[in-house]
This record gives C-alpha cells, structure tokens and sequence, in this order.
C-alpha cells in the first residue's frame, strides 16, 4: 500500500468571534487547509487559533469599530427581548 502525501499551502478561515470582557478582547478563529488550488484538504484535521488583547494594542480606528459593533449588537439583543423603547 502505499502513502499519498497532501501539501497544505494555505488556510480557508472558518467561524470567527470575539469576546469583549473590558478592555480585553478575547479573539478565536477556526481554519481548515487548502492545496495550491484552493481545494480543501479534508484529510488533513484543522485547526484554530486563540488569542487576548489588550483595547490599548489595537489600533484606535479598528477598536472604535469593535466598540461600535459591540454596542450595535448589544442594542439589537436588546430590541429582539423587548427590552428598549427604540
């Protein structure tokens, strides 16, 4: 029998969050293989990245967006529960 070998040359991001908790953003980030073509690798199991960061690290442009996201988001909750008078 003999082996077949698959050469990963780049990445397929797959589900992504952040987790805001202050001034700290909690990131992760899942990801699968592809080969030189874009076809994804199934043999090969993928894999995720986790990280923190401080809001002072973050540029000031992209953590307004954050910010603004997650107020954005909150708002909705909110509207979905019925909890604002907006």
């Amino acid at each position: 029998m003999t082996s077949k070998t698959w050469t990963a040359t780049d990445l397929k991001l797959g589900k992504f969050s952040i987790v805001r908790q202050g001034d700290v953003f909690y990131v992760q980030q899942r990801y699968s293989f592809v080969d030189s073509e874009g076809a994804l690798l199934e043999q090969i199991t993928g894999g995720h990245i986790s990280f923190e960061i401080s809001a002072m690290e973050i540029p000031s442009d992209i953590l307004t967006s954050l910010q603004t996201i997650d107020s954005w988001t909150k708002q909705k909750a909110l509207e979905q529960e019925g909890m604002n008078d907006s």
